[in-house]
């Protein structure tokens, strides 16, 4: 509802909280638009606290209904895509699971600095690709390397 009042909807409003980062002692994009009762209140020197729009929020900052429709269809692949590659990489239901049920938090919870997500989910795909390694053996030949080179080294 806050966004669908606000008059400034459009490609500049969408390009301004995509690219927007997070700060201590400055509001966000969504504070902005829909000022709680708190915002004035707070002393934003110390703490940070934020609103969520969501992802049919955030997509409605462009101002037009097809972009909503489009980008929840391409977050919805982008999200079973992701889940199945996880699944197809480790054969690990678990791990998959872990992977669905964050970028799914993620998309549900999207619209404060989207560009933040990036460090977390590039640390959770690295986590992802070394369990893969140790679980194909590839870590263990790895390793099975370093110790014959470490051995011929030494002498032993």
């Amino acid at each position: 509802m806050v966004v669908s009042a606000e008059p400034r909807r459009g490609v500049d409003l969408f390009v301004h909280g995509l690219i927007e980062r997070r700060e201590i002692g400055k509001d966000t994009l969504y504070s902005e638009l829909s000022r709680p009762a708190y915002l004035g209140v707070v002393n934003k020197s110390h703490f940070e606290f934020t609103e969520i729009p969501g992802a049919i929020a955030f997509l409605y900052y462009a101002g037009r209904l097809w972009v909503v429709a489009l980008g929840m269809l391409l977050l919805v692949l982008i999200v079973l895509g992701s889940e199945g590659l996880v699944f197809k990489f480790t054969s690990n239901p678990l791990l998959s699971a872990l992977w669905g049920g964050a970028i799914a938090n993620n998309v549900a919870q999207m619209g404060v600095a989207p560009r933040s997500l990036l460090i977390y989910f590039s640390e959770m795909i690295f986590g992802i690709v070394m369990i893969s390694l140790i679980q194909s053996g590839g870590f263990s030949i790895v390793l099975q390397k370093f110790s014959i080179s470490r051995s011929v080294k030494s002498g032993v």
